[in-house]
């Protein structure tokens, strides 16, 4: 199992992420979010602390601008969490940036797009009205269940209310 704990905007935050053996470090690039971190901030905390693996979190970003940012910063990982379509992913991807898509999971009918996905990793988050991600909901257990067992070929990473007592 690998662990990415993602919203971070204080470098002394990812010290101890990385001191905790946290696999991945999420930056979020939506300048809507209340965790928006600048790209000048991007490049200090990259050049700062060089042992992390980033990954940028998009939402409905130009695709140049993801590829450049990408390579700029020398990304681990994209995480795309907003309304990217299959041609959007399979764009990235065949420029040779490795994506993570996010699927707001409200009901088992989200499978079939999950399945189509050309993305080999994906990230499962709670449903919510508005909300493109961070809301510290937990998915159904009984849907989370469905499409854990349904899922095949893909890498997967859960999100939202992931606590010390429901991981294991």
């Amino acid at each position: 199992m690998k662990v990415k704990f993602c919203g971070f905007t204080r470098i002394e935050d990812i010290k101890f992420a990385l001191s905790i053996n946290v696999d991945y470090i999420g930056i979020v690039l939506f300048e809507k979010s209340k965790r928006f971190v600048p790209l000048n901030r991007l490049e200090i905390i990259t050049k700062t602390i060089k042992e992390g693996k980033y990954i940028g979190v998009f939402v409905n970003e130009e695709i140049d601008n993801v590829q450049e940012i990408y390579f700029k910063y020398n990304l681990t990982f994209t995480q795309l969490h907003g309304d990217e379509n299959n041609e959007y992913v399979e764009t990235l991807i065949k420029k040779g940036v490795n994506v993570i898509k996010a699927f707001r999971v409200k009901d088992t009918k989200i499978l079939e797009e999950i399945k189509e996905t050309p993305a080999k990793f994906i990230l499962l988050d709670a449903f919510k009205e508005d909300e493109y991600g961070g809301t510290g909901r937990r998915i159904n257990e009984e849907i989370l269940n469905y499409l854990l067992n349904n899922i095949k070929n893909k890498k997967i990473f859960l999100s939202g209310g992931i606590n010390k007592d429901n991981i294991g």
